[in-house]
């Protein structure tokens, strides 16, 4: 233990990021967050006082709203009016579900209506369940809590399956899964597609002078730089194995695709964890760019492109992007 502290201690730079970074970290809330889209006002008031007791509560009359609101900052649960003027709760279901940060959202509809053709459209949508009007406490109460605690149990299930658990981007597992859909999809001449390998340079000799306690905190420190750089829905981070990483970037074309990798590398060098065995004295990355091949869909085919395009940028210098 001592020899890892001391260790730890040399690179003073990766304990003060982290220190930082930790700083950052929000304080969690332990009330589960609901959004109620409803046009009627007394109808908003009416859930209102029923949810906020157990739950955080957000109130809202736009379904466009919503749905950027859904987007930008996920809720735990939402109760939707079947009817809304601007744009149907159909509609606004089937989006959610469609969407990549919301796919996973449990949708609970309320409605006024008994219509058989009304319930067999809510289900369609995508909803889990549905809450009629005139609303009744206790029901509403424990179909939303019955609900949130399926969330729960399925949020745990797919951390568990598809999240890596040392730096909290996606895993192997989920990374294929994408890229095989992806693949599909670009090869149907929809969009481009590029695949990005990167691997952090010397990272056995980092270990070797630090210790694999900061090997493993660098390792969460880089996961994070890349991070920044993979912000639209679409984009995919996850860790390949050991050190690499990989980067699946739907609808890019090769500009932007390098220009990204660019940003990557600029991103970790500027995190300057020291590390004595590389020439530029800090931690770095070196990133290989595939791009799917003209009629070919194959997985093993991209990840072979990206690795030896990763293999050139090392044997190159390191710390570089390359992409033929």
């Amino acid at each position: 233990m001592e020899r890892i502290v001391n260790n730890l201690s040399k690179n003073s730079k990766l304990l003060e990021t982290l220190a930082i970074l930790d700083s950052k970290t929000p304080i969690e809330d332990d009330k589960n967050t609901i959004l109620v889209v409803d046009d009627e006002d007394i109808d908003l008031k009416i859930l209102n006082s029923i949810l906020s007791p157990k739950y955080n509560v957000v109130l809202m009359r736009s379904g466009n709203e919503a749905i950027a609101y859904c987007v930008n900052t996920p809720p735990d649960l939402v109760l939707l009016d079947l009817h809304m003027p601007e744009v149907e709760g159909t509609l606004i279901c089937k989006l959610l579900r469609h969407h990549k940060k919301t796919e996973h959202i449990p949708i609970i509809f309320i409605t006024a209506s008994d219509e058989h053709e009304s319930q067999d459209a809510c289900w369609e949508a995508g909803c889990v369940d549905f809450v009629n009007k005139p609303i009744v406490k206790s029901t509403l109460l424990h179909r939303v809590k019955a609900h949130l605690n399926a969330k729960l149990t399925t949020d745990k299930l797919r951390k568990n399956t598809f999240l890596d658990g040392l730096t909290g981007v996606y895993n192997r597992r989920y990374l294929d899964n994408k890229l095989e859909s992806e693949l599909q999809y670009a090869a149907s001449g929809m969009e481009p597609l590029h695949f990005m390998m990167i691997d952090v340079d010397l990272f056995k000799q980092f270990n070797d002078s630090f210790g694999h306690l900061a090997g493993d905190q660098a390792l969460k420190l880089v996961a994070h730089a890349i991070s920044l750089h993979c912000q639209r829905p679409s984009d995919s981070l996850a860790r390949f194995g050991g050190e690499e990483f990989g980067v699946l970037l739907p609808n890019t074309n090769r500009h932007l695709a390098l220009k990204i990798g660019q940003k990557i590398l600029h991103q970790v060098f500027s995190l300057q964890l020291t590390n004595p065995n590389s020439e530029y004295g800090v931690l770095t990355v070196s990133i290989g760019i595939a791009e799917l091949p003209q009629n070919s869909s194959s997985i093993e085919e991209v990840i072979a492109i990206a690795d030896k395009n990763l293999y050139e940028a090392k044997r190159h210098g390191k710390n570089r992007v390359w992409f033929t």
